[in-house]
Protein backbone atom coordinates (compact mmCIF):
# COMPACT_ATOMS: atom_id res chain seq x y z
CA UNK A 1 0.00 0.00 0.00
CA UNK A 2 0.49 3.95 -0.22
CA UNK A 3 2.60 4.87 2.44
CA UNK A 4 0.89 7.68 3.94
CA UNK A 5 4.29 8.92 5.10
CA UNK A 6 6.40 9.17 2.42
CA UNK A 7 3.49 9.57 0.08
CA UNK A 8 3.34 13.22 0.73
CA UNK A 9 6.94 14.01 2.20
CA UNK A 10 9.09 14.36 -0.75
CA UNK A 11 8.14 16.71 -3.70
CA UNK A 12 11.33 18.25 -4.98
CA UNK A 13 12.16 21.14 -6.73
CA UNK A 14 11.96 20.49 -10.49
CA UNK A 15 14.31 22.03 -13.08
CA UNK A 16 12.48 24.28 -15.74
CA UNK A 17 12.67 24.73 -19.31
CA UNK A 18 16.81 23.98 -20.80
CA UNK A 19 17.79 23.96 -17.35
CA UNK A 20 15.67 20.51 -17.12
CA UNK A 21 16.91 19.21 -20.20
CA UNK A 22 20.37 19.37 -18.87
CA UNK A 23 19.84 18.07 -15.52
CA UNK A 24 17.90 15.55 -16.91
CA UNK A 25 21.29 14.01 -18.84
CA UNK A 26 23.06 14.22 -15.95
CA UNK A 27 24.60 10.48 -15.26
CA UNK A 28 24.29 8.96 -12.18
CA UNK A 29 26.48 9.59 -9.18
CA UNK A 30 27.54 7.42 -6.39
CA UNK A 31 27.24 10.05 -3.69
CA UNK A 32 29.65 9.84 -0.24
CA UNK A 33 29.11 6.96 1.69
CA UNK A 34 30.75 4.67 3.76
CA UNK A 35 31.10 1.31 4.88
CA UNK A 36 33.06 -1.63 6.47
CA UNK A 37 34.55 -4.44 4.69
CA UNK A 38 35.80 -7.92 6.26
CA UNK A 39 39.36 -8.09 5.55
CA UNK A 40 39.76 -12.17 4.95
CA UNK A 41 40.97 -12.86 1.56
CA UNK A 42 41.55 -9.68 0.81
CA UNK A 43 44.87 -8.74 -1.12
CA UNK A 44 44.39 -4.89 -2.09
CA UNK A 45 44.81 -3.46 1.28
CA UNK A 46 48.63 -4.82 2.03
CA UNK A 47 49.47 -4.12 -1.37
CA UNK A 48 48.28 -0.57 -1.09
CA UNK A 49 50.02 -0.60 2.51
CA UNK A 50 52.86 -1.58 0.63
CA UNK A 51 53.10 0.52 -2.16
CA UNK A 52 52.77 3.56 0.43
CA UNK A 53 55.70 2.28 1.94
CA UNK A 54 57.23 2.15 -1.12
CA UNK A 55 56.89 5.67 -1.98
CA UNK A 56 59.98 8.06 -0.65
CA UNK A 57 57.84 11.23 -0.87
CA UNK A 58 54.55 9.68 0.60
CA UNK A 59 52.34 11.50 -1.52
CA UNK A 60 49.97 10.13 -3.74
CA UNK A 61 50.98 7.11 -6.62
CA UNK A 62 49.11 7.32 -9.84
CA UNK A 63 49.85 4.34 -11.87
CA UNK A 64 51.63 5.13 -14.92
CA UNK A 65 50.12 5.02 -18.12
CA UNK A 66 51.82 2.93 -20.50
CA UNK A 67 53.76 4.50 -23.67
CA UNK A 68 55.30 4.14 -26.69
CA UNK A 69 54.03 0.71 -28.72
CA UNK A 70 52.12 -0.24 -26.00
CA UNK A 71 50.19 2.40 -25.90
CA UNK A 72 49.73 2.14 -29.55
CA UNK A 73 48.74 -1.68 -29.10
CA UNK A 74 45.28 -1.20 -26.36
CA UNK A 75 42.42 -0.05 -27.48
CA UNK A 76 40.58 3.06 -27.65
CA UNK A 77 39.14 4.50 -24.69
CA UNK A 78 39.15 7.58 -22.12
CA UNK A 79 42.37 8.49 -20.98
CA UNK A 80 42.11 9.73 -17.66
CA UNK A 81 44.46 10.94 -15.00
CA UNK A 82 44.80 12.47 -11.48
CA UNK A 83 45.17 16.47 -11.15
CA UNK A 84 44.87 17.13 -7.59
CA UNK A 85 43.80 15.31 -4.11
CA UNK A 86 42.92 16.59 -0.61
CA UNK A 87 41.91 14.90 2.37
CA UNK A 88 39.90 16.92 4.16
CA UNK A 89 40.62 17.19 8.14
CA UNK A 90 37.44 17.25 10.23
CA UNK A 91 38.58 20.70 11.50
CA UNK A 92 38.76 22.48 7.81
CA UNK A 93 36.49 25.60 8.11
CA UNK A 94 36.38 25.84 4.26
CA UNK A 95 37.34 22.39 2.66
CA UNK A 96 38.69 24.48 -0.63
CA UNK A 97 39.49 22.89 -3.54
CA UNK A 98 41.88 24.08 -6.48
CA UNK A 99 39.40 25.99 -9.39
CA UNK A 100 39.20 23.44 -11.72
CA UNK A 101 38.80 26.75 -14.38
CA UNK A 102 42.10 27.68 -13.03
CA UNK A 103 40.60 31.30 -12.05
CA UNK A 104 39.16 31.20 -8.58
CA UNK A 105 38.28 28.03 -6.32
CA UNK A 106 35.64 25.43 -5.27
CA UNK A 107 34.80 25.38 -1.95
CA UNK A 108 31.96 23.01 -0.43
CA UNK A 109 30.47 26.48 1.71
CA UNK A 110 30.51 24.05 4.97
CA UNK A 111 32.72 22.50 7.54
CA UNK A 112 31.88 19.21 8.72
CA UNK A 113 33.13 16.98 11.38
CA UNK A 114 34.38 14.51 8.89
CA UNK A 115 37.37 13.48 6.99
CA UNK A 116 36.61 14.04 3.27
CA UNK A 117 38.26 13.63 0.23
CA UNK A 118 38.64 16.46 -2.33
CA UNK A 119 39.48 15.15 -5.72
CA UNK A 120 40.19 16.71 -9.60
CA UNK A 121 40.40 14.59 -12.75
CA UNK A 122 41.13 15.00 -16.02
CA UNK A 123 40.27 12.91 -18.91
CA UNK A 124 40.65 12.72 -22.44
CA UNK A 125 37.91 10.93 -24.68
CA UNK A 126 40.09 8.92 -27.40
CA UNK A 127 37.28 6.36 -28.18
CA UNK A 128 37.05 8.34 -31.41
CA UNK A 129 32.99 8.64 -30.80
CA UNK A 130 31.25 11.47 -29.46
CA UNK A 131 30.41 10.63 -25.84
CA UNK A 132 27.55 11.95 -23.45
CA UNK A 133 27.34 12.01 -19.52
CA UNK A 134 30.86 12.12 -18.23
CA UNK A 135 31.53 11.45 -14.55
CA UNK A 136 33.32 9.15 -12.24
CA UNK A 137 33.09 7.11 -9.14
CA UNK A 138 35.11 6.09 -7.23
CA UNK A 139 36.81 4.58 -3.41
CA UNK A 140 39.12 5.44 -0.61
CA UNK A 141 40.14 2.43 1.45
CA UNK A 142 41.52 3.09 4.92
CA UNK A 143 43.35 0.14 5.82
CA UNK A 144 44.48 -0.71 9.73
CA UNK A 145 44.53 -2.80 12.60
CA UNK A 146 40.47 -2.85 12.82
CA UNK A 147 40.72 -3.91 9.34
CA UNK A 148 39.07 -1.95 6.21
CA UNK A 149 37.12 1.03 5.58
CA UNK A 150 35.80 2.50 2.54
CA UNK A 151 34.39 6.17 1.22
CA UNK A 152 32.67 5.89 -2.15
CA UNK A 153 32.56 9.26 -4.06
CA UNK A 154 31.60 10.67 -7.38
CA UNK A 155 31.49 13.52 -9.67
CA UNK A 156 30.07 16.35 -8.29
CA UNK A 157 27.84 19.26 -10.31
CA UNK A 158 30.28 21.97 -11.13
CA UNK A 159 27.83 24.59 -12.41
CA UNK A 160 24.59 24.31 -9.64
CA UNK A 161 22.61 26.27 -12.07
CA UNK A 162 22.50 23.90 -15.14
CA UNK A 163 24.13 20.79 -13.14
CA UNK A 164 27.00 20.75 -15.65
CA UNK A 165 29.66 17.72 -14.99
CA UNK A 166 32.81 18.58 -16.08
CA UNK A 167 34.81 21.56 -18.11
CA UNK A 168 36.51 21.59 -21.06
CA UNK A 169 39.75 22.73 -22.59
CA UNK A 170 40.26 25.19 -25.34
CA UNK A 171 43.07 27.69 -25.82
CA UNK A 172 40.16 30.25 -27.16
CA UNK A 173 36.43 30.75 -25.41
CA UNK A 174 33.58 29.33 -27.42
CA UNK A 175 31.55 31.92 -29.53
CA UNK A 176 28.66 31.00 -27.80
CA UNK A 177 28.97 30.86 -23.88
CA UNK A 178 25.67 32.69 -23.86
CA UNK A 179 26.51 33.60 -19.97
CA UNK A 180 28.29 30.77 -19.09
CA UNK A 181 31.56 32.39 -17.96
CA UNK A 182 31.83 35.06 -21.00
CA UNK A 183 33.40 37.56 -18.15
CA UNK A 184 35.60 34.76 -17.02
CA UNK A 185 37.01 33.92 -20.99
CA UNK A 186 40.10 36.03 -20.68
CA UNK A 187 41.28 34.16 -17.96
CA UNK A 188 40.68 30.78 -18.07
CA UNK A 189 41.51 28.07 -20.72
CA UNK A 190 38.77 25.74 -19.64
CA UNK A 191 35.05 26.57 -19.91
CA UNK A 192 31.17 25.51 -19.26
CA UNK A 193 29.66 24.50 -22.20
CA UNK A 194 26.76 23.00 -20.85
CA UNK A 195 24.66 25.70 -22.39
CA UNK A 196 25.60 24.56 -25.69
CA UNK A 197 24.02 22.31 -27.79
CA UNK A 198 26.27 21.76 -29.64
CA UNK A 199 29.83 21.87 -28.33
CA UNK A 200 28.36 20.24 -24.21
CA UNK A 201 28.24 16.73 -25.67
CA UNK A 202 32.12 14.96 -25.19
CA UNK A 203 33.76 15.43 -28.35
CA UNK A 204 37.23 12.68 -29.40
CA UNK A 205 40.02 14.07 -28.74
CA UNK A 206 38.40 16.40 -26.12
CA UNK A 207 39.98 17.20 -22.75
CA UNK A 208 37.71 17.75 -19.43
CA UNK A 209 37.96 18.33 -15.66
CA UNK A 210 35.30 16.98 -13.17
CA UNK A 211 36.06 17.47 -9.73
CA UNK A 212 34.64 15.96 -6.53
CA UNK A 213 34.82 17.96 -3.19
CA UNK A 214 32.14 16.43 -0.84
CA UNK A 215 33.66 13.50 -0.22
CA UNK A 216 32.67 12.57 3.47
CA UNK A 217 34.23 9.43 4.50
CA UNK A 218 34.26 9.23 7.86
CA UNK A 219 33.78 10.86 11.57
CA UNK A 220 36.78 11.35 13.19
CA UNK A 221 36.73 7.77 14.79
CA UNK A 222 38.35 6.65 11.60
CA UNK A 223 41.48 8.13 13.67
CA UNK A 224 41.48 5.45 16.09
CA UNK A 225 41.39 2.18 13.88
CA UNK A 226 45.53 3.17 13.35
CA UNK A 227 45.70 3.67 9.57
CA UNK A 228 48.72 2.03 8.27
CA UNK A 229 47.42 2.23 4.78
CA UNK A 230 45.31 4.94 2.15
CA UNK A 231 44.61 3.45 -1.24
CA UNK A 232 41.87 4.55 -3.78
CA UNK A 233 40.99 4.10 -6.83
CA UNK A 234 38.73 6.20 -9.40
CA UNK A 235 37.27 5.21 -13.03
CA UNK A 236 35.67 7.25 -15.54
CA UNK A 237 32.64 7.08 -17.69
CA UNK A 238 30.92 7.99 -20.38
CA UNK A 239 27.86 6.95 -22.55
CA UNK A 240 27.84 6.84 -26.03
CA UNK A 241 25.96 9.26 -27.96
CA UNK A 242 24.88 7.46 -31.07
CA UNK A 243 23.66 4.04 -28.98
CA UNK A 244 20.55 3.66 -26.67
CA UNK A 245 21.40 5.58 -24.14
CA UNK A 246 17.56 6.44 -22.83
CA UNK A 247 17.25 6.48 -19.27
CA UNK A 248 14.06 6.33 -17.10
CA UNK A 249 12.87 8.86 -14.15
CA UNK A 250 9.50 6.36 -13.57
CA UNK A 251 10.32 3.05 -11.89
CA UNK A 252 8.79 0.10 -10.35
CA UNK A 253 9.52 -3.14 -8.63
CA UNK A 254 8.81 -5.55 -12.31
CA UNK A 255 12.59 -4.54 -13.20
CA UNK A 256 14.22 -2.65 -10.48
CA UNK A 257 14.98 -3.33 -6.86
CA UNK A 258 13.90 -0.31 -4.93
CA UNK A 259 14.22 0.58 -1.49
CA UNK A 260 14.81 3.74 0.59
CA UNK A 261 17.88 3.71 2.53
CA UNK A 262 18.53 6.93 5.17
CA UNK A 263 18.87 9.88 2.59
CA UNK A 264 19.36 7.75 -0.38
CA UNK A 265 16.85 5.70 -3.08
CA UNK A 266 18.99 2.34 -4.00
CA UNK A 267 17.66 1.30 -7.55
CA UNK A 268 19.46 -2.16 -8.62
CA UNK A 269 18.22 -3.54 -11.81
CA UNK A 270 17.36 -6.66 -12.09
CA UNK A 271 18.88 -7.56 -15.58
CA UNK A 272 22.21 -5.92 -15.17
CA UNK A 273 22.92 -5.83 -11.41
CA UNK A 274 23.64 -2.44 -11.81
CA UNK A 275 23.32 -0.45 -8.78
CA UNK A 276 22.31 3.59 -8.53
CA UNK A 277 21.92 5.89 -5.80
CA UNK A 278 19.61 8.96 -5.94
CA UNK A 279 19.58 11.83 -3.14
CA UNK A 280 16.41 12.26 -1.63
CA UNK A 281 16.32 15.71 -3.17
CA UNK A 282 15.60 14.22 -6.28
CA UNK A 283 12.54 12.17 -5.45
CA UNK A 284 9.18 13.63 -6.54
CA UNK A 285 7.20 10.49 -5.31
CA UNK A 286 7.75 6.91 -4.20
CA UNK A 287 5.36 4.57 -2.85
CA UNK A 288 6.75 2.40 0.12
CA UNK A 289 5.01 -1.54 0.55
CA UNK A 290 5.14 -0.46 4.71
CA UNK A 291 5.57 2.73 6.59
CA UNK A 292 9.52 3.95 7.25
CA UNK A 293 9.82 2.04 10.49
CA UNK A 294 11.27 3.58 13.57
CA UNK A 295 14.60 1.69 13.60
CA UNK A 296 15.95 3.30 10.24
CA UNK A 297 15.77 -0.14 8.75
CA UNK A 298 15.67 -0.27 4.87
CA UNK A 299 12.07 0.65 3.10
CA UNK A 300 11.44 -1.84 0.10
CA UNK A 301 9.63 0.60 -2.80
CA UNK A 302 7.38 -0.23 -5.17
CA UNK A 303 6.79 2.55 -7.29
CA UNK A 304 9.14 5.71 -7.65
CA UNK A 305 9.87 8.83 -9.89
CA UNK A 306 12.22 10.75 -9.96
CA UNK A 307 13.30 14.84 -10.99
CA UNK A 308 16.06 13.19 -13.82
CA UNK A 309 16.91 10.32 -15.61
CA UNK A 310 19.08 7.26 -14.41
CA UNK A 311 20.24 5.00 -16.66
CA UNK A 312 19.36 1.31 -15.79
CA UNK A 313 22.27 -0.81 -18.05
CA UNK A 314 25.54 0.33 -18.45
CA UNK A 315 25.73 -1.79 -21.97
CA UNK A 316 26.48 1.17 -23.79
CA UNK A 317 29.16 2.67 -21.08
CA UNK A 318 32.69 3.34 -22.14
CA UNK A 319 35.25 3.75 -19.02
CA UNK A 320 38.80 4.58 -18.32
CA UNK A 321 41.85 2.15 -16.52
CA UNK A 322 41.04 3.16 -13.16
CA UNK A 323 43.50 5.67 -11.83
CA UNK A 324 45.09 4.52 -8.79
CA UNK A 325 46.63 6.36 -6.06
CA UNK A 326 47.76 6.02 -2.40
CA UNK A 327 47.90 8.59 0.23
CA UNK A 328 50.45 8.59 3.15
CA UNK A 329 48.47 7.46 6.60
CA UNK A 330 50.44 10.39 8.10
CA UNK A 331 47.95 12.57 6.30
CA UNK A 332 45.05 11.84 9.22
CA UNK A 333 47.12 13.21 11.98
CA UNK A 334 50.20 15.79 11.17
CA UNK A 335 53.18 15.55 8.76
CA UNK A 336 55.13 17.83 7.46
CA UNK A 337 54.61 19.30 3.70
CA UNK A 338 57.36 21.48 1.82
CA UNK A 339 55.57 25.19 1.33
CA UNK A 340 56.24 27.04 -1.76
CA UNK A 341 58.70 29.33 -0.09
CA UNK A 342 60.96 25.78 0.33
CA UNK A 343 60.16 25.55 4.48
CA UNK A 344 58.21 23.12 5.84
CA UNK A 345 55.67 23.32 7.67
CA UNK A 346 52.88 21.25 9.93
CA UNK A 347 49.93 19.95 7.76
CA UNK A 348 46.74 18.20 9.41
CA UNK A 349 44.82 16.57 6.37
CA UNK A 350 44.21 19.65 4.12
CA UNK A 351 45.34 22.34 6.90
CA UNK A 352 48.46 23.66 7.11
CA UNK A 353 49.54 25.25 10.31
CA UNK A 354 52.29 27.76 10.46
CA UNK A 355 53.49 31.37 11.08
CA UNK A 356 52.93 33.83 8.38
CA UNK A 357 53.50 37.93 8.94
CA UNK A 358 53.72 37.15 12.99
CA UNK A 359 50.41 35.28 13.48
CA UNK A 360 49.38 32.10 13.46
CA UNK A 361 47.92 31.07 10.19
CA UNK A 362 45.69 28.00 9.14
CA UNK A 363 45.50 27.79 5.43
CA UNK A 364 44.35 25.17 2.59
CA UNK A 365 46.51 23.43 1.34
CA UNK A 366 44.74 24.25 -2.09
CA UNK A 367 45.44 27.86 -1.49
CA UNK A 368 49.07 27.17 -1.07
CA UNK A 369 49.30 25.08 -4.69
CA UNK A 370 49.74 22.30 -2.55
CA UNK A 371 48.66 18.81 -3.07
CA UNK A 372 48.79 15.32 -1.86
CA UNK A 373 49.10 14.25 -5.38
CA UNK A 374 52.75 15.22 -5.67
CA UNK A 375 53.53 17.60 -2.31
CA UNK A 376 56.92 16.90 -0.95
CA UNK A 377 56.81 15.53 2.81
CA UNK A 378 58.55 14.07 5.76
CA UNK A 379 57.45 12.55 8.83
CA UNK A 380 57.34 13.84 12.00
CA UNK A 381 60.00 13.13 14.67
CA UNK A 382 59.35 10.79 17.34
CA UNK A 383 59.98 12.81 20.02
CA UNK A 384 59.10 16.51 20.31
CA UNK A 385 61.73 18.73 19.17
CA UNK A 386 63.60 21.28 21.68
CA UNK A 387 61.90 24.47 22.64
CA UNK A 388 64.08 26.85 23.99
CA UNK A 389 65.16 30.26 24.01
CA UNK A 390 67.51 32.99 25.00
CA UNK A 391 66.65 36.68 25.32
CA UNK A 392 69.70 38.99 27.22
CA UNK A 393 69.98 37.01 30.61
CA UNK A 394 66.46 35.56 29.83
CA UNK A 395 66.35 32.07 28.98
CA UNK A 396 64.12 29.44 28.91
CA UNK A 397 63.40 25.85 27.95
CA UNK A 398 60.35 23.02 27.83
CA UNK A 399 61.61 20.04 30.10
CA UNK A 400 58.43 17.88 30.30
CA UNK A 401 55.97 17.58 27.74
CA UNK A 402 52.79 15.45 28.85
CA UNK A 403 49.56 14.02 27.70
CA UNK A 404 46.88 12.86 29.95
CA UNK A 405 43.64 10.94 29.35
CA UNK A 406 40.09 11.82 30.55
CA UNK A 407 40.09 8.19 32.01
CA UNK A 408 43.58 8.48 33.68
CA UNK A 409 42.26 11.99 35.36
CA UNK A 410 38.59 12.37 36.56
CA UNK A 411 39.26 15.76 36.72
CA UNK A 412 38.83 16.41 33.23
CA UNK A 413 35.30 16.12 31.05
CA UNK A 414 34.81 12.72 29.11
CA UNK A 415 36.63 12.77 25.61
CA UNK A 416 38.55 15.71 26.61
CA UNK A 417 42.41 15.15 27.16
CA UNK A 418 45.13 17.56 29.09
CA UNK A 419 48.34 18.75 27.59
CA UNK A 420 51.23 19.61 30.05
CA UNK A 421 54.33 21.80 29.04
CA UNK A 422 56.86 22.13 32.04
CA UNK A 423 58.77 25.52 31.53
CA UNK A 424 61.82 26.17 33.10
CA UNK A 425 62.62 29.44 33.45
CA UNK A 426 65.92 31.16 34.25
CA UNK A 427 67.63 34.58 34.98
CA UNK A 428 70.90 35.39 34.97
CA UNK A 429 70.98 37.28 38.17
CA UNK A 430 74.95 37.56 38.31
CA UNK A 431 75.58 38.68 34.88
CA UNK A 432 72.51 41.43 35.34
CA UNK A 433 74.63 42.83 38.43
CA UNK A 434 77.28 42.73 36.64
CA UNK A 435 76.44 44.41 34.21
CA UNK A 436 75.09 46.99 35.88
CA UNK A 437 78.12 47.45 38.52
CA UNK A 438 79.93 48.30 35.54
CA UNK A 439 79.19 51.83 35.98
CA UNK A 440 80.15 51.89 39.60
CA UNK A 441 83.33 49.61 39.27
CA UNK A 442 84.39 52.64 36.15
CA UNK A 443 83.40 55.59 38.71
CA UNK A 444 85.19 53.52 41.14
CA UNK A 445 88.23 53.58 39.15
CA UNK A 446 88.23 57.07 38.25
CA UNK A 447 88.01 58.57 41.71
CA UNK A 448 91.16 56.34 42.56
CA UNK A 449 93.18 58.43 39.58
CA UNK A 450 91.41 61.75 40.33
CA UNK A 451 93.07 61.11 43.93
CA UNK A 452 96.06 60.17 42.55
CA UNK A 453 96.46 63.63 40.31
CA UNK A 454 95.10 65.95 43.19
CA UNK A 455 97.90 64.41 45.67
CA UNK A 456 100.42 65.21 43.18
CA UNK A 457 99.07 69.16 42.58
CA UNK A 458 99.65 69.43 46.20
CA UNK A 459 102.70 68.95 46.41
CA UNK A 460 104.38 70.22 42.91
CA UNK A 461 102.11 72.55 40.98
CA UNK A 462 100.64 75.69 40.72
CA UNK A 463 97.40 77.01 42.17
CA UNK A 464 95.51 76.41 38.62
CA UNK A 465 96.51 73.00 38.50
CA UNK A 466 95.93 72.46 42.05
CA UNK A 467 92.65 73.75 41.38
CA UNK A 468 91.77 71.63 38.65
CA UNK A 469 92.88 68.77 40.28
CA UNK A 470 90.30 69.52 43.34
CA UNK A 471 87.62 70.12 40.38
CA UNK A 472 88.29 66.67 38.94
CA UNK A 473 88.20 65.28 42.22
CA UNK A 474 85.25 66.41 43.40
CA UNK A 475 83.31 65.67 40.20
CA UNK A 476 84.54 61.92 40.45
CA UNK A 477 83.15 61.79 43.94
CA UNK A 478 80.45 62.74 42.54
CA UNK A 479 80.01 60.67 39.55
CA UNK A 480 80.51 56.79 42.34
CA UNK A 481 77.69 58.49 44.66
CA UNK A 482 75.83 58.70 41.32
CA UNK A 483 76.25 54.96 40.21
CA UNK A 484 76.33 53.52 43.45
CA UNK A 485 72.70 55.44 43.85
CA UNK A 486 71.49 54.23 40.04
CA UNK A 487 72.98 50.75 40.77
CA UNK A 488 70.55 50.15 44.02
CA UNK A 489 67.53 51.82 42.20
CA UNK A 490 67.91 49.76 38.95
CA UNK A 491 68.78 46.52 40.00
CA UNK A 492 65.71 45.10 40.28
CA UNK A 493 63.79 47.44 38.31
CA UNK A 494 65.65 45.27 35.49
CA UNK A 495 64.95 42.45 36.75
CA UNK A 496 61.50 43.08 36.57
CA UNK A 497 61.91 44.64 32.87
CA UNK A 498 63.53 40.90 31.63
CA UNK A 499 61.02 38.77 33.11
CA UNK A 500 58.02 40.88 31.28
CA UNK A 501 59.87 39.66 27.99
CA UNK A 502 57.90 36.89 28.19
CA UNK A 503 54.42 36.29 29.49
CA UNK A 504 54.43 33.12 31.16
CA UNK A 505 50.59 32.80 31.31
CA UNK A 506 50.17 33.98 27.58
CA UNK A 507 51.81 30.82 25.92
CA UNK A 508 49.53 28.86 23.98
CA UNK A 509 49.08 25.99 22.26
CA UNK A 510 48.26 25.24 18.54
CA UNK A 511 46.31 22.64 17.58
CA UNK A 512 45.26 21.18 14.46
CA UNK A 513 41.96 22.96 15.23
CA UNK A 514 42.68 26.65 17.01
CA UNK A 515 45.22 27.98 19.11
CA UNK A 516 44.31 27.18 22.90
CA UNK A 517 45.18 29.49 26.34
CA UNK A 518 46.45 27.37 29.53
CA UNK A 519 43.59 26.83 31.61
CA UNK A 520 46.27 27.90 34.61
CA UNK A 521 47.58 30.85 32.85
CA UNK A 522 46.90 32.93 35.89
CA UNK A 523 48.83 30.68 38.35
CA UNK A 524 51.29 30.03 36.18
CA UNK A 525 51.95 34.09 35.45
CA UNK A 526 52.05 34.69 39.33
CA UNK A 527 54.91 31.67 39.67
CA UNK A 528 56.99 33.31 36.82
CA UNK A 529 56.58 36.54 38.72
CA UNK A 530 59.10 35.25 41.36
CA UNK A 531 62.03 35.81 38.73
CA UNK A 532 61.68 39.53 40.02
CA UNK A 533 63.39 38.02 43.45
CA UNK A 534 64.86 34.47 42.39
CA UNK A 535 66.76 33.51 39.32
CA UNK A 536 64.93 30.47 37.91
CA UNK A 537 61.24 28.84 38.35
CA UNK A 538 60.06 26.00 36.89
CA UNK A 539 56.19 26.42 35.94
CA UNK A 540 53.89 24.21 34.10
CA UNK A 541 51.24 24.86 31.97
CA UNK A 542 48.00 23.01 31.01
CA UNK A 543 46.17 23.06 28.21
CA UNK A 544 42.13 21.49 27.55
CA UNK A 545 42.04 19.70 24.04
CA UNK A 546 39.60 17.61 22.58
CA UNK A 547 39.53 13.62 22.06
CA UNK A 548 41.01 14.47 18.21
CA UNK A 549 42.57 17.83 18.41
CA UNK A 550 46.43 16.90 18.01
CA UNK A 551 49.21 19.37 19.14
CA UNK A 552 50.92 21.25 16.23
CA UNK A 553 53.30 23.83 18.12
CA UNK A 554 53.23 26.27 20.69
CA UNK A 555 53.73 29.90 20.40
CA UNK A 556 54.87 32.91 22.71
CA UNK A 557 56.25 36.64 22.61
CA UNK A 558 59.44 37.18 23.41
CA UNK A 559 58.93 41.31 23.79
CA UNK A 560 57.50 41.98 20.32
CA UNK A 561 58.82 39.31 18.68
CA UNK A 562 56.53 36.26 17.92
CA UNK A 563 57.82 32.52 18.03
CA UNK A 564 56.28 29.16 16.57
CA UNK A 565 58.31 26.38 18.46
CA UNK A 566 56.75 22.98 16.39
CA UNK A 567 56.07 19.96 19.17
CA UNK A 568 54.10 17.48 16.53
CA UNK A 569 55.73 13.73 17.41
CA UNK A 570 54.64 10.55 17.06
CA UNK A 571 54.56 10.64 20.73
CA UNK A 572 52.20 13.26 21.29
CA UNK A 573 49.69 12.69 18.15
CA UNK A 574 49.03 9.28 19.49
CA UNK A 575 45.41 9.04 20.29
CA UNK A 576 43.81 6.62 22.89
CA UNK A 577 41.16 5.03 21.77
CA UNK A 578 39.36 4.54 25.30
Amino acid sequence: MKSAVLEGLLRASRFSGRAALVAAAISPVFLAGCGKKETAGTASPAASGSAAAAAPSGAAAAAPAPTGEAAASLPKKIQASLKDVQLFSPYSSNRTMPSASEDGSLDTGHAQLRHGLGIVIEATNETGEILRYATFDGELEFTGASGVQSCHFGSDAIGSEYGTRFLSFSLKAPPDLSGFGRDAASKTTWFDESGSVVESPWRPSERIRMVSRRGDCRSPVLADMGVTAIHGHVVVKAWKEFQDTAGVSELDDKAFDLSLDGDFVRIRDKKSSKLTLVALKDVTEMVAITDAPRDGRVVPLTKLRLSRLVHPSESDAVQSEPIEFDLNPAALSVQLVKLPSGDFANASGNVVVYLKDGKVAYDDMAKLHLSLHDVERKDVPAEPQEVSFEAAELSGKVTDLKMVHFVDDPALNKGQRRLSATWHIALKGDDIEGRLKAAVDAATTALDAAERVELQADIGSDAPAKAKAKADLAKAKSDKTVAETRFKTSLSGERGKLTKLLSCGDIRLVTSRGVRSATNSKAAGDICKALEKANEVDVTLSYAIDRYELPIALAYSLGKAQSFAPIASARLLKLDPR
